[in-house]
């Protein structure tokens, strides 16, 4: 069953000679109007397409069907032409089979059944661990004592290509990146995050992401950024976080918190250690998961961001490990419409390396014991510098209890490792026996893990046999259920033979009353199929008329439409050609503008600049000696770096309002231009429908 083609053209041509006379905006109407008819009438044609597929099949089905019973029929003729004993031997097959496939179903019954438990037991363990998972531990294996194969040496050689070594007051010996003079860098943005038994751990692309996002804290310094501060604890990170539905947020943790160790920390942790607003780096929570750095918002929305989201972290310890806690795993999973990825975290304890590296589902971090008595008696070999004093960007109230803390506890390291330096010899024994002793650790933390390995090795060998036991036992099991199944069989056998005679009676009885049926249905189909003969040839033949007819049509419409759109497409390419050559035209002019305008400006500002600073520069030089000359050029470098935030901003601002006075004449310009090729359109669509209609009265 198809639908007439012809009958929309017919039905479109039939409108239009009937409304040619009403408006314009009726006119509209009527064709969206035909259009809903036309995709109505095309899904309508779709759906009678799938019926007389159906009905395809269905016949395809009746004649299998049909057969499957003459075969069936010759099967019995054959059957009754044979012996007594070749039938009891047949049923008996037939019994035998049938028990054989019962017995199959109920094994394999009894196999779905075990499968669906361990299904459902594998679904709620990873429901359970999914339901902590990011804000909890997992099962882990605990990181076990280990020697120290590193000390802060370690840090001072291999981050000294990556950046300065400063000595400051506050916290002795700091560490700056070099990307830090960007003003955008920030830590913990130059990679992605990834959830693990462990908590949430950060995957840096940065070269010394194994040590200064693991190791340590950061501070935020007025006027000069980013500073590291090295530490000895290891840890997946070390941040606070923030998180609502729409934004995750997280911040370094201070170096006041070195102090505390063992000491959990939760949504608090930002108000006692004044953790500021510009210390937080916020993301949408859609692109959680991904490589983060072009997706980091600037922190100027950082105040607004805190209003709308909570602190939620929770650093947990347990044992020597350490659990950084965020937002919810399966939180996340059901915002973002996905599944995160998940990692065990395994650690690779000797020196030498300085990457992660993934194996399977564990995630390998670099993460040598640097845990020393000597590590605050350690100095870089090259220090770039020495800040007299910090001005650290932190809330103006926090409990300034545990800044004194802090200092303590420096101290106490301090003169913990002066007194082994001392007890050692002296600073150059010391050196010695410390590189000396570092290396003999190396040594036997490679010992152990040979041994860790061939452990390991043994384990996964007795888990091996105890499978192999377990199979051996499954397939005794197998054997003894084979054997009881044989003896049922041998019983089910003995009482077919004493239902044999009984069954052969019954089946002859319904032989006669089937062949009697048979001969009945055999006449009645006969009768059906010339029926269904005479009806075929006649549906054949409306079609292949419709057909033709159908054909004719489509061509006719398609030569017409192919017309129209052909007149079309070059008035609107010649329409908008002329259009984006006044754009490009205006926008070139304006762009010229602007760029003189910024030159003056600059040029300017730059010579009143230098002017000021010049004159400052000999009248302190008149009245300092040598001794002041490295003030004056503080001061100088100050005072630039505040004109140059002055002439930044002042050539921001003005941008921003040329580019709103830019973008408002192209928005002008370009409603003016669309408004006028949709009345060019609106006019054409109306003589192409004109002479469409003429030519549909001409033709009838």
């Amino acid at each position: 069953m198809k639908i007439p083609s012809f009958l929309f053209p017919c039905s479109v041509i039939a409108i239009f000679l009937t409304g040619c006379d009403s408006e314009k905006p009726d006119l509209s109407k009527k064709i969206e109007a035909l259009e809903r008819q036309n995709q109505a009438a095309e899904e309508r044609q779709i759906q009678l397409q799938q019926e007389l597929q159906d009905q395809q099949l269905a016949r395809e089905r009746e004649a299998l069907e049909k057969e499957r019973d003459e075969l069936q029929q010759q099967l019995e003729e054959l059957r009754e032409q044979e012996s007594a004993t070749a039938k009891q031997k047949i049923q008996s097959l037939e019994a035998d089979l049938e028990r054989r496939q019962s017995k199959l179903d109920a094994s394999q019954d009894e196999l779905d059944e075990k499968q669906k438990q361990i299904n459902d037991l594998s679904s709620e363990l990873n429901d359970r661990e999914r339901s902590i998972a990011g804000r909890e531990n997992l099962s882990f294996k605990p990181t076990r004592k280990t020697v120290a194969v590193g000390d802060y040496s370690s840090f001072y050689d291999s981050l000294s290509s990556h950046g300065s070594w400063f000595q400051t007051p506050n916290y002795g010996y700091v560490w700056q990146p070099t990307v830090a003079s960007r003003r955008d860098w920030r830590p913990y943005t130059r990679g992605r995050w990834v959830c693990s038994d462990r908590g949430w751990a950060w995957l840096s692309d940065e070269p010394f992401g194994w040590a200064a996002y693991h190791y340590g804290r950061w501070a935020l310094l007025r006027g000069r950024g980013w500073i590291w501060v090295p530490g000895s604890q290891w840890a997946p990170s070390w941040v606070s976080w923030r998180k609502s539905k729409s934004y995750v947020g997280w911040a370094p943790l201070p170096p006041e918190t070195m102090a505390f160790y063992g000491q959990s920390w939760d949504g608090d942790v930002e108000d006692r250690f004044g953790i500021a607003p510009s210390s937080f780096t916020f993301i949408e929570t859609r692109h959680f998961g991904n490589s983060l750095d072009r997706y980091c918002l600037p922190t100027t929305r950082n105040i607004t961001i805190i209003r709308q989201t909570t602190n939620i972290t929770r650093i947990r310890w347990v044992d020597r490990d350490v659990i950084c806690g965020g937002p919810g795993y399966e939180d996340l999973n059901l915002i973002l419409g996905h599944r995160l990825p998940f990692y065990r975290l395994d650690f690779d304890r000797d020196s030498s390396g300085s990457r992660h590296f993934f194996r399977n589902n564990r995630l390998f971090y670099h993460a040598p014991n640097i845990q020393t008595d000597w590590n605050a008696g350690l100095r870089p070999r090259y220090v770039s510098g020495r800040f007299d004093s910090l001005d650290i960007d932190r809330r103006d109230s926090y409990d300034r209890d545990l800044e004194r803390q802090y200092r303590e506890q420096r101290i106490r390291n301090q003169r913990d490792a002066e007194r082994y330096i001392q007890e050692a010899g002296g600073r150059e024994r010391f050196q010695r026996e410390r590189l000396l002793e570092l290396e003999e650790n190396r040594e036997r933390q490679r010992d152990t893990e040979r041994m860790d390995l061939e452990r390991q090795r043994q384990d996964e060998q007795e888990q091996e046999n105890r499978r192999n036991e377990e199979r051996r036992d499954e397939e005794r099991s197998a054997r003894e259920q084979s054997e009881q199944a044989q003896q049922e069989q041998r019983i089910e056998q003995q009482e077919q033979a004493r239902n044999e005679e009984r069954l052969v009676e019954e089946k002859q009885r319904e032989q006669q009353q089937e062949q009697e049926r048979r001969v009945e249905e055999k006449q009645r189909e006969q009768q059906e199929e010339q029926q269904r003969g005479v009806e075929e040839k006649q549906r054949e033949q409306q079609e292949e008329q419709q057909r033709r007819i159908e054909e004719q049509q489509r061509e006719q419409q398609e030569e017409q439409q192919r017309q129209v759109e052909e007149q079309q497409r070059q008035q609107q390419e010649e329409q908008q050609r002329q259009v984006e050559e006044q754009q490009r035209q205006q926008q070139e002019e304006q762009q010229r503008q602007i760029e003189e305008q910024q030159r003056q400006q600059q040029e300017e500002q730059q010579r009143q600049q230098q002017e000021e600073q010049q004159r400052q520069i000999e009248e302190q030089q008149r009245q300092q000696q040598e001794e002041q000359q490295r003030q004056i050029e503080e001061q100088q470098r100050q005072q630039q770096e505040e004109q140059q935030r002055q002439v930044e901003e002042q050539q921001r601002q003005q941008q921003e309002e040329q580019q709103r006075r830019i973008e408002e004449q192209q928005r002008q310009q370009q409603e003016e231009q669309q408004r006028r090729i949709e009345e060019q359109q609106r006019q054409q669509q109306e003589e192409q429908q004109r002479r469409i209609e003429e030519q549909s009265r001409q033709e009838q």
